[in-house]
Parts: C-alpha cells; structure tokens; sequence
C-alpha cells in the first residue's frame, strides 16, 4: 500500500511543461497569425466589458486600444485600437503561488483574481444555438481543455499557448460556461524545457497537478479550484525514480481521486499527501461531484461509493458489463455501454437514483449504432439529462469508404429516454474534454478545422436542451 501511494506522481492525459519568472507582464493583441488577419483595421469598442473587449480585440487591443479607435477600459467599453497600436491591454500580472514557488527560474506560477479576463461573449449563431469565441481576448494557441460541474456550476477550462515579448508562454483560464465570466486564471512566464510539468484531467475543469523537477526529489503540487473558495493548493516531495501505476484521476469540489485495480486514493488540499478509501481495490472508471467518488467494480457489474472519505459501498447492482463510462451529478449515477462488438450495434445508458436501493437500476434503448466509445472520459450528467462523447464514421459528406472518423454527442433525457444526436456540422466538432452538461444547456466546443487532427479549440457552443429537436438528430420517437 505504501508503494502505490508514494507513487501517484503522474496523471493520465496531457502535460506540457512550465517555466516562470515574477515580473509584470501584459496581453498585446494580435499574437497569433489569425488574429494578425482579424485586426488589420481598427475596430469599433462596445459597452461594458463584454463590448470593450470585443472592440478590442477587432481593432488590436483586447479591451479598447489606443491610436486609431479611441480609448477605453474593460469594464466602460472602448473604441478599439489600430493593429499596430501596441497598447498593453490586459495586466497578467498575478499573485505568485507559493507552493510552486521553490525553484523561480523554473516553476512559478500566478493567480489572476475574478474579472481580471474579459467575459466570453455569447451570440446567436441560429435557432436554439449560441457561440462564443474560445480564443478570445488573449488568441494563441487554444489546446489542454477540461469541462465539469462544480458547486452545481458548469465550468470549462483550457490553455492558452502565448509567446508574448514579456515571457508570458501560457494561461490556464477557467471559465463559468453559464455567462463566459472567468473567475481564475493562472500566468506562466518563461517556458523553459524540463523544469515544471503541468497535467490535468479532461473530466475535471477545477484541479491541476504541477510537478517539478529538483534534486534528489521532485515536487509535486496539487490544486483545487472552487468557485466559492478560490484555490486551495498542496505539496509534497516525491522520489524522482518513482514509476507511477496506471490511475484514474478525478476531481470533486473538495479533493483530487485517483482510482485504479490498487485501490481508491484521494488528497485534499490543502492537506498534502494520500489516503486510502477502503474497500477500493478493483476499481476503474470512476467519477466524483461533491464528497462522492464513484467507480465500476466487480469486473464492471457493479457500482461502487465513497461518500465523505468514508468505506466504500456498493450503491448499484446489475449493470451492464459492457459499460465503458460512469459519471456521477448530486441526484444520480450514469453509465453508458456499448453494444455489439466496438459499439456497432449502438449505446445504452443506464442510471441510477442516488439513495435507491441498489437493484433499483434503470436501463433505456439502444441508440447511435455504429459508434464507439474511446474513453472513460466521455459522459456527463446533471439534471434529466446525460450525455456522451462519440467516435462514429462519416458517410454523408464521404459517400464511399473509407470513411473519416467523426466525433458526436448523444443526448438523453433520463425520464423519457428520448435521445439526440449532435454533430457533424458545419464548423462543429466536438472533442471529450470541451463538453458539459448542466440541466438547462449543453455546452461543446468545436475545434479550428472540421476533420483535423488537432485539438486547437476555436469554438464553443452552447444549446437549450428544452430545444434540441431544433439543432439535433432525434434518435428516438
């Protein structure tokens, strides 16, 4: 058991690595090519500081720039700026984190404060459909995203990769999805290979593990965002030769969870270092929301529960054994299986009321044949509803095979089992980890190029889920 626990070093998913100093730093607009395109002419600034950070940036700076459109802050709204204007616009300057403080040259990170970002900006593009531009204010390259529900708020996070003449290399911004307001984001300065990786789960849009790299141990560092707290943040060293096991990792509004056949392990920040759940052995695809932690067990038959850190408990019997995701929201636990081998035949969700008696386990039909489901990493659910994140094959816009991967969103309504099919469309393909689910929308994100193999974030939608027949496939009578 000591073993295991000494050796949660390393999540599953990206990293990248971080390196950073302490000075001022500032936004200048226009840092990639694209925006370069967007603000070749001076734009017009709007009111408030949704209007001025639009103007901003069509004109070249973020919250109304200076010669060629006027002045303006980002709360009053501005006139917008020329593109070669050069006026600093947005302060990223933040407060350093002193957990990640002990070696500067290397790995230091900034918190900036609630509103220090522009809010995104929702617009219509279409019945029963709104987006908002991912990129904006700060551009670069938009990749590493996340999306969850925390304290009964649906958030998204993802990094913006810069390269800024004052060193600023990356933000990691967390957004409220409900109204674009960001109310965290964290500064890296100076990036410099080796020093500080940063990973994150693509379930959990509120933690981060940074670990950086000393002699003869390295640091690892995890933290914890709630909405209503700010950031809570641990340290504990850890021996450079450890080899981690493979893990699960999950975050809920209060602790980080790694869950694997070794058991279940959780840390709370800012209490550092790892406790074992008991009776957690034999786990896999688990989910958390709350004091809650939730895993497949009994070679998937099964769902199990820790609730405050307490024993863990079988709260769900006779699943599906073919189930390949599970997630948890504060009335119920859902599963997706896939039926017929890799999906072919289609997927079925099943759920579970919190608090029933664990044979009460509710199946609906069979939907979306010809899928397949990639991850664990792939399902939401709040409210009435649930949905999951889909490979499939396009044989609409390539009538002959072989056909191109697509990727899909199926939606459910849990007390009817009416179900919706999202996606391909024009400029819409979602990804696992930009996807949200919170009662009244369901929020995605789209990358730059449909059928590209990138990440690059470019979009972000969001539907009413009263008004999916509007915008989706109806899969179900």
């Amino acid at each position: 058991m000591h073993g295991a626990l000494t050796a949660l070093g390393t999540l599953a998913g990206a990293a990248l690595l971080l390196g950073c100093s302490t000075e001022n730093a500032y936004f200048r607009s226009g840092q990639d090519a694209e925006s370069d395109a967007r603000a070749s002419s001076g734009g017009s600034g709007g009111a408030g500081a949704a209007g001025g950070a639009s103007g901003g940036r069509a004109g070249g700076a973020a919250a109304g720039g200076a010669s060629g459109g006027g002045t303006g802050s980002a709360s009053a709204g501005g006139a917008g700026g020329s593109a070669d204007s050069g006026t600093p616009a947005i302060p990223l300057t933040g407060t350093p984190i002193p957990e990640l403080n002990v070696d500067p040259e290397n790995c230091l990170v900034s918190a900036l404060p609630d509103g220090a970002l522009p809010p995104l900006r929702w617009v219509s593009c279409g019945p029963a459909c709104e987006e908002a531009d991912a990129t904006a204010p700060l551009g670069g390259i938009v990749v590493g995203h996340a999306a969850s529900m925390v304290e009964s708020v649906a958030l998204g996070a993802w990094r913006h990769g810069l390269r800024l003449p004052d060193g600023v290399r990356e933000v990691w911004r967390i957004v409220r999805l409900r109204d674009g307001v960001s109310p965290t984001a964290l500064v890296a300065h100076h990036l410099r290979s080796g020093g500080c990786t940063r990973s994150w789960d693509r379930q959990s849009a509120n933690s981060l593990l940074f670990t950086a790299t000393l002699s003869p141990t390295n640091l690892q560092v995890h933290g914890v965002f709630r909405p209503s707290r700010g950031w809570a943040w641990s340290s504990r060293p850890i021996p450079r030769d450890d080899t981690p096991p493979a893990f699960t990792y999950v975050a809920s509004d209060q602790s980080i969870f790694y869950a694997g056949g070794g058991g279940v392990f959780y840390t709370t920040p800012p209490t550092p270092g790892f406790s074992a759940t008991e009776g957690g052995e034999g786990a896999s695809l688990a989910d958390a929301y709350g004091d809650t932690v939730v895993w497949l067990a009994g070679d998937r038959a099964e769902v199990r529960a820790s609730e405050g850190h307490g024993p863990a408990k079988t709260i769900a019997q006779a699943v599906p054994t073919s189930s390949t995701a599970v997630a948890v929201s504060a009335d119920h636990v859902v599963g997706i299986a896939q039926e017929g081998a890799e999906g072919r035949e289609g997927i079925r969700f099943w759920y579970h009321r919190r608090g029933a008696a664990p044979a009460a386990v509710e199946q609906g039909p069979t939907v979306g044949g010809g899928v397949f489901i990639g991850s664990g990493h792939t399902l939401r659910t709040w409210g009435d509803y649930a949905a999951a994140w889909v490979t499939g094959w396009d044989g609409v816009h390539y009538p002959e095979p072989p056909y191109p991967r697509i990727y899909q969103l199926i939606v459910v309504q849990l007390s009817t089992w009416k179900a919706w099919r999202l996606g391909p469309r024009d400029g819409f393909d979602p990804r696992d980890d930009t996807f949200a689910i919170d009662g009244e929308h369901l929020y995605a994100g789209a990358v730059k190029d449909l059928y590209a193999n990138t990440d690059f974030l470019a979009k972000l939608y969001r539907f009413p889920l009263a008004r999916l027949d509007e915008v989706a496939e109806r899969l179900t009578p």
